[in-house]
């Protein structure tokens, strides 16, 4: 199944006083989708959710050498985090995920 996302949207706020969101679409045009997520849950050696760790995305290049922090994303109550990045398939490009969690586990 193809995902695609809608461009041209304009979002308003309201008057003083009014409930909701005013959205306009302009000439609704669908492009591909070319984020993918990276999504998992953090959860300390007795399977219980952490909540409140930063997520961050690395990308690691081979040549020339270098790491670069990309994204970060937090874990909700359920542990659970997701980040919407556009991934590089260029040959010697990999990414690592690095977890910091608050200091609370026992």
């Amino acid at each position: 199944m193809a995902i695609y996302k809608s461009s041209n949207m304009t979002v308003t706020a309201p008057a003083a006083g009014s409930a909701g969101v005013i959205v306009t679409p302009g000439v609704l045009t669908l492009t591909p989708e070319t984020y993918s997520l990276a999504s998992g849950t953090v959860k300390d050696g007795s399977s219980n959710a952490i909540v409140g760790a930063a997520v961050i995305l690395v990308e690691i290049i081979a040549s020339p050498a270098s790491e670069t922090n990309k994204a970060i994303a937090y874990t909700d109550t359920d542990g659970k985090f997701g980040i919407p990045y556009e991934f590089s398939n260029t040959s010697g490009t990999t990414y690592r995920l690095d977890v910091y969690t608050p200091n609370l586990l026992d």
